[in-house]
């Protein structure tokens, strides 16, 4: 028999059926976070015996070594929309003296020629990379489809370069993002920092 609740007009069974319905729904939250947590923590793995490096970038994104005179290698996520995020090393002589103000000056004249708008907006210390001395530099720049047949919106990217400097050499590691996807690719930055062997 099928009681009815006098005030509502529900009856018990609808009742059990919104609870777990609802109890079905919160489940399936928790399934999805879960889920995008173990996918956003898989990586794969890149070796270098010659420069000493070994990096765990985020699974899935495209890998390219094929430019040595600017880079040792770069990993670009090809799924985002818009900009595609960047994880860049390179290296570059210097003396012992040079100091990572000399390497972030560098890198704004050169920068300053060929990105359109760009602009240097921090230089500090940076605890965590290596024993040696590190900088982070913060700046942004505005990135133009250079194909006059496919103009776009512009997009305002900010940048992040990490920067040691040990053995005669500036270790320079790189970020490039979409302006407004920065703070949460800034979190996978640092964890490829921290897991980054140099």
């Amino acid at each position: 028999m099928i009681s009815f609740d006098n005030t509502t007009g529900i009856t018990t069974r609808q009742r059990w059926s919104h609870y777990f319905t609802i109890m079905l729904g919160v489940l399936a939250i928790i399934v999805l976070f879960n889920l995008h947590g173990t996918y956003s923590s898989e990586v794969s793995i890149y070796q270098n015996n010659e420069e000493g490096i070994v990096a765990y970038y985020p699974r899935g994104w495209l890998i390219d070594e094929q430019q040595p005179e600017r880079y040792i290698f770069r990993t670009r996520d090809m799924q985002a929309i818009g900009f595609k995020t960047t994880f860049q090393l390179s290296i570059r002589t210097v003396s012992d003296e040079t100091a990572q103000r000399t390497v972030v000056d560098t890198l704004t004249m050169e920068r300053a020629q060929t990105r359109t708008a760009y602009r240097l907006l921090s230089i500090e210390d940076y605890d965590g990379l290596t024993d040696a001395s590190t900088a982070i530099a913060t700046y942004q720049f505005v990135e133009v489809d250079p194909n006059p047949f496919l103009e776009g919106v512009p997009i305002v990217v900010r940048g992040v370069d990490v920067i040691t400097i040990s053995r005669d050499q500036a270790i320079i590691i790189t970020m490039l993002s979409d302006f407004n996807e920065f703070d949460s690719n800034f979190v996978l930055f640092e964890r490829f920092l921290r897991q980054l062997e140099l």
